[in-house]
């Protein structure tokens, strides 16, 4: 991918806000109800002690008195343990938790967008899943194959999660994650990845595409990539993206780093 794109990919800014007054609302459509949660940037702490962790996640949900939250997410994603466990803070809490896709849920954020009771993404938003990704650059064969099994595993969790409200089977869900699939608003919906398609120049809207739509009027989601036998053939998705890897890439070379 060229420099310039990694460098606008990198741009989010970790934020988490927290307000009450209503920002976005759609013409046409009713007025958010609660208080507004912002989570923008990176998922995991960085280097610099910035970035939206779970810890900040349940203390931030301590102090909001409403019981409506509506988390408003814009990320490339991050650590993908770090999303999991901002998943659970946001299930286990007692609040109504009303999820809107701002701009991009991907990767680890995707994680997050889940845990929504209700998901809503504008229709020129997208959601992004895929396999875990990490780097290891020394070592012997013993410390490759143990990182190649812990990917394997952490795989496992994250399909699990996405398993709760995906419609398809989980081969499919499988073939997803391999080929790093960005899914539009439309499609997500399809799979019930995400609730409801917000217009903001009009009500709410069910996609309106011919050639999109099935014959029941629903749009169908990204055709399924057939695996391939021979895995030596297999092609590397066009759109992979180490860079949004790096914060998830800096806790899972945990798992492998030999102490001295």
């Amino acid at each position: 991918m060229p420099m310039r794109t990694k460098r606008m990919m990198n741009q989010i800014k970790p934020m988490m806000k927290v307000t009450n007054k209503v920002l976005n609302k759609a013409d046409g459509q009713p007025a958010e109800v609660g208080t507004n949660l912002y989570m923008y940037g990176d998922i995991g702490e960085d280097w610099w002690g910035d970035g939206i962790t779970a810890l900040r996640v349940r203390a931030t949900l301590s102090r909001i008195d409403d019981d409506v939250v509506n988390l408003h997410i814009h990320s490339n994603g991050g650590d993908a343990f770090e999303g999991i466990a901002i998943y659970n803070v946001l299930k286990q809490s007692d609040k109504t938790i009303n999820v809107y896709i701002d701009g991009l849920a991907a990767s680890a954020a995707s994680i997050i967008a889940l845990a929504g009771d209700k998901i809503y993404m504008p229709r020129n938003t997208q959601m992004m899943i895929h396999n875990a990704a990490s780097g290891i650059w020394h070592g012997f064969a013993e410390d490759f194959e143990k990182m190649a099994s812990a990917l394997r595993n952490v795989n496992d969790s994250v399909r699990q999660t996405y398993l709760g409200r995906f419609t398809g089977t989980e081969e499919e869900l499988i073939r997803y994650m391999d080929n790093e699939t960005f899914f539009t608003a439309d499609q997500a919906v399809a799979l019930n990845l995400a609730d409801e398609i917000l217009n903001y120049d009009a009500e709410p809207a069910e996609a309106d595409d011919e050639e999109d739509e099935t014959e029941t009027g629903e749009t169908e989601p990204p055709e399924v990539p057939e695996k391939e036998d021979d895995e030596d053939e297999t092609p590397v998705p066009e759109n992979a993206n180490f860079a949004r890897f790096a914060a998830f890439a800096n806790s899972l070379t945990k798992l492998t780093r030999k102490e001295d």
